[in-house]
């Protein structure tokens, strides 16, 4: 990814957050993930994580399952990927 492409990335997502009402934001740098001498995980460097969200009222659910908001419900089906993924490989 060039340097032009990286701004406009950015650019692109701070117009989103400026301009939307509701919005999910989650970054993570490349060097986030700590790893021990021997190539294992060791923690997460969070100064290097970024996670942002803002939902109005007026998205409470009442579901079956118990999920009450539009946020719980994204991060949970962020989470829910994330873990398929991991799987996967």
């Amino acid at each position: 990814m060039t340097f032009l492409e990286r701004l406009f990335e950015r650019l692109l997502i701070c117009w989103h957050i400026l301009t939307k009402k509701n919005y999910v934001f989650f970054a993570i740098d490349n060097d986030a993930v700590i790893f021990d001498d021997d190539g294992k995980y060791s923690h997460l460097n969070t100064n290097k994580v970024a996670e942002f969200d803002y939902f109005d009222e007026k998205f409470n659910l009442d579901s079956i399952s118990g999920i009450k908001n539009i946020g719980w419900f994204i991060w949970k089906s962020i989470a829910v990927f994330a873990e398929q993924r991991v799987l996967k490989e």
